[in-house]
């Protein structure tokens, strides 16, 4: 802990634990120049200072110690794709707490699929907005969000008297003091003017209603840091984190949609096997000098989201390690991983919902 703490770029602790204290000094010591360490205690900074004088230990402000910062200082969540100007003005009008909220409730009569009762929050969220008013979101995902792990992440005040949208997801406003984790900006101006955003949002033309439809499912989606980081372990553990330079080839093996349960079937192996040779083949490749090899078949990945690692292992079968077009094919899949892993599948938290998140944000939305 010390060792991993003194090479940390940001190293936030309190002044009465010795681990951290040491760690910032041993930076120092190491030559690292002064590290920013945010002292959650900072008002103890003299009484600790006295207390360690007996023994010869140097006051605490001298290994790089700052008070916590003041005011909501955190960058908003990443999103997925580019800041348009429709979400620029959905931004402003959510930044905005002099203006009306009306509170849009998570579709409860949708169990379990998750991409639908996200469709059809967003469509209400779009009919808010066109009707220049911002929004708050209340409720639960259900069989997802209303569980007890999202209780406890989100508080149980929270919980019940507003919901578990931010169990996953980044407040979709700012302002809203409701929330503990959040400090209010009331008063202030941020962003674009929030007039100026209201009445383009009232004025959303035909031409870019599908455009503005998925600015809205962008600004809802922005993970928050605990659900981005179970996002990003999942890529490291099934080595989509690599140094790859061929295709990443996303597939939706298993569809998960508003079609009623009989028109849920995953394609068969073979056909979605014979489909990705179809597309890899037709790729053009840049033929070899003239006297020069071959280059060496770089390794290109096939993810596969899908509920469970049946199909998984189907198409890995078919496919994997197979050589097209100087493409060496490499198909993983989390729900693969888990059953690899069966201890560590049953230790994770909301781990049905966090899958069905990582194929969505990182397997299918990056290429």
């Amino acid at each position: 802990d010390v060792f991993v703490l003194s090479r940390a770029t940001l190293l936030v602790g309190t002044l009465t634990s010795q681990i951290g204290r040491m760690a910032s000094g041993l930076r120092l010591a190491a030559g690292g120049g002064e590290p920013r360490a945010i002292a959650l205690d900072i008002n103890n900074m003299q009484s600790v200072a006295g207390m360690g004088a007996a023994d010869g230990i140097p006051h605490p402000s001298g290994e790089g110690w700052r008070a916590p910062p003041v005011g909501d200082e955190e960058p908003d969540a990443e999103v997925l794709g580019i800041e348009g100007e429709w979400l620029t003005a959905i931004r402003a009008v959510q930044s905005d707490c002099s203006l009306p909220a009306k509170q849009v409730n998570i579709p409860s009569d949708i169990d379990g699929d998750f991409p639908a009762q996200m469709w059809r929050l967003v469509s209400a969220v779009v009919a808010v907005l066109r009707g220049g008013q911002s929004f708050t979101v209340a409720g639960h995902f259900e069989g997802h969000s209303n569980t007890k792990d999202c209780r406890e992440a989100v508080g149980a005040k929270v919980y019940d008297e507003v919901g578990s949208f931010s169990c996953f997801f980044s407040a979709e406003r700012r302002c809203n003091v409701t929330r503990p984790s959040e400090r209010s900006v009331a008063g202030e101006d941020v962003g674009m003017p929030s007039a100026a955003a209201v009445k383009k949002l009232r004025a959303v033309p035909d031409e870019a209603k599908a455009a503005f439809f998925h600015a809205v499912e962008t600004y809802l989606f922005r993970l928050n840091q605990v659900t981005m980081s179970g996002t990003l372990k999942r890529k490291w553990l099934v080595r989509l984190d690599g140094d790859e330079r061929g295709w990443l080839l996303g597939v939706d093996a298993e569809p998960r949609s508003l079609l009623p349960s009989s028109a849920k079937e995953s394609k068969p192996a073979g056909e979605l096997a014979k489909r990705v040779v179809a597309w890899a083949s037709a790729q053009h490749v840049s033929a070899p000098a003239v006297g020069s090899k071959a280059p060496k078949p770089k390794e290109c990945i096939m993810y596969l989201a899908a509920n469970s690692s049946g199909i998984v292992k189907k198409v890995k079968q078919e496919l994997d390690k197979k050589s097209i077009n100087n493409c060496s094919l490499k198909v993983l899949g989390i729900q693969l991983w888990w059953d690899d892993h069966p201890g560590l599948k049953k230790q994770v938290r909301s781990r049905a919902a966090g899958d069905v998140l990582f194929d969505l944000y990182r397997a299918l939305g990056w290429r």
